[in-house]
């Protein structure tokens, strides 16, 4: 899904940063990445990503799972249960299923966790180079069972909905973007250092009247709109790296073939 030549999170994949599980998981109760392969790459598991209802910087990733019957059979006994206290209408809102490229795979809601930008390593793209994404009726409605579930987490209606301790890793997350939003990384400090010496030299060559006052008040840090412009840059920037390391990875494998 484009938008206005940027990528849209929502109904997409991507990948995760082992620093992310080597920082928030220590626990290990979140589906680890898989180990690498002869390039330095893994390609499991898999997660399906939509944007937090407050945070915009802050994203939910439900692993998806190719393992669908062992799944189906997981959620068809949720129903039944659900059918034993007197629905008529079961729903197993932990356990969804979609195709993915025509494939059918299970959404492993109950396993859901938060992250953010800096943790993403990369996205499932298709031949093409484009981002691969589902059907809009299933994305949204897996989006709707894992935001019902979130809720009632977080109120602590019901605790063992989740497996994983996502409270406690999305304050964690708040934590680290508060800190990254009013401390400048080095070369935004050095641009800002640069501004304030621009304007006092500004200053410096003009010839105000006597009385008249002049201070230099540069910005301190990004305002939203600058920070929302630079996750998009960066979110852009991680596509076109992803697409460049696949299409190394085709060139290496075309040469060894024809060795």
């Amino acid at each position: 899904m484009l938008e206005r030549g940027r990528i849209v999170l929502q109904a997409q994949f991507c990948f995760i940063k082992d620093d992310f599980f080597d920082k928030y998981d220590k626990g290990h109760k979140l589906l680890q990445n898989k180990e690498q392969n002869a390039w330095g790459e893994h390609n499991r598991p898999c997660f399906f990503v939509f944007d937090d209802s407050r945070e915009n910087a802050i994203k939910w990733c439900v692993p998806i799972s190719s393992r669908v019957e062992k799944y189906s059979e997981i959620a068809e006994h949720k129903k039944e249960k659900q059918r034993m206290h007197g629905a008529t209408r079961p729903v197993c809102k932990q356990i969804c299923f979609a195709k993915v490229m025509n494939r059918p795979r299970a959404f492993l809601v109950q396993n859901m966790f938060p992250i953010t930008e800096k943790y993403i390593d990369g996205y499932y793209m298709n031949k093409d180079g484009k981002p691969v994404c589902i059907e809009s009726r299933s994305a949204t409605f897996i989006e709707r069972c894992a935001k019902d579930l979130l809720q009632k987490y977080m109120m602590g209606v019901d605790t063992y909905s989740l497996f994983a301790d996502v409270k406690t890793i999305r304050q964690g997350l708040i934590q680290e973007l508060t800190t990254e939003r009013v401390t400048p990384a080095p070369q935004e400090e050095n641009a800002q250092h640069e501004a304030i010496r621009e304007c006092f030299t500004a200053a410096a060559e003009q010839t105000p009247p006597v009385g008249d006052k002049y201070t230099a008040s540069p910005p301190t840090h990004l305002s939203m709109k600058e920070y929302g412009e630079r996750i998009s840059q960066e979110r852009d920037r991680a596509i076109q790296e992803c697409v460049n390391l696949q299409a190394k990875c085709r060139t290496r494998k075309a040469t060894e073939k024809e060795r």
